[in-house]
């Protein structure tokens, strides 16, 4: 299993536990679509990569969680890729005061018969 999680306070303090997220893929159809992240943690954001490489379209799902102190936000986006085609989806955290934390994102595709 691969979990990410990030807690940041307003003092730039960082506990950071990176376990692999590939394996929260919720599909059958992952085997030709790869999942990434790139961390930006000075601009409180994560940006998370789907990539097509099948020869299929790809329907494609991703669900996330942003904390902060006071707050709680559930992000669900989806993206129907073609065929070498890719799309970044941008997790931010910019909004929390003090500590946040971005959570495991889960993502599914699905090809197009």
């Amino acid at each position: 299993m691969r979990k990410v999680t990030v807690f940041c306070t307003a003092l730039g303090t960082l506990a950071l536990s990176v376990v692999s997220a590939m394996a929260l893929a919720d599909s059958t159809d992952t085997r030709c679509v790869q999942f990434g992240q790139d961390k930006h943690l000075d601009k409180q954001r994560i940006d998370f990569h789907l990539e097509n490489s099948c020869a299929k379209t790809a329907v494609c799902s991703i669900s996330w969680e942003v904390t902060c102190d006071s707050a709680r936000a559930k992000n669900d986006e989806s993206a129907t890729l073609s065929p070498s085609a890719s799309q970044t989806f941008h997790a931010s955290a910019a909004y929390c005061d003090g500590r946040w934390n971005i959570g495991t994102p889960i993502w599914s595709c699905k090809l197009q018969e």
